[in-house]
């Protein structure tokens, strides 16, 4: 197994193109809940199997939110804000507070041209959901909403997905 990372409450690895993430007995138990119930709704990474405080799940190969944002055109920037509100709107409809989405730069990985969220392990239900407002509220942020406006995208005229 190959070493990728170390977060706060975890450490994880990669085997074979699966990622194994190595955490409490309660936090992999939470994440594997999310992840077998959120991929019903094509929202993170494929669940695999959870062993005992592993969690394993598919690799995602791309590029972190910030990074594609700096680099792609309008259109691309766009497709890839529109997703992602869609997934916030989805996460927010099954009143699923995800805590991760106010700051979500090593959480929202960019593969293919498609974000897949990661990263699930505080995630609970919620009568009142944030996740659509955290992620504004980081497009918002004085780094984000510049990038986003020297691109020519307003966050004010930008339509998120709505039903």
């Amino acid at each position: 197994m190959e070493f990728l990372a170390r977060g706060k409450r975890s450490e994880v690895y990669l085997d074979n193109n699966k990622v194994i993430k190595v955490t409490n007995e309660y936090s992999a138990s939470n994440e594997a809940f999310w992840l077998a119930e959120l991929n019903k709704y094509h929202i993170g990474p494929k669940f695999y199997a959870k062993e005992g405080n592993k969690v394993i799940m598919e690799y995602i190969k791309g590029e972190r939110i910030i990074g594609y944002l700096a680099k792609s055109n309008k259109s691309k920037c766009e497709k890839i804000l529109k997703e992602c509100f869609k997934q916030c709107r989805i996460l927010d409809k099954l009143k699923v507070n995800k805590k991760e989405l106010t700051n979500p730069y090593k959480h929202i990985i960019i593969r293919k041209d498609k974000p897949v969220f990661i990263d699930f392990e505080r995630c609970k239900i919620a009568e009142r959901v944030k996740n659509t407002n955290q992620f504004r509220q980081f497009l918002n942020s004085f780094k984000i909403k510049k990038l986003l406006e020297e691109k020519g995208i307003e966050l004010d005229n930008f339509l998120i997905y709505r039903d």
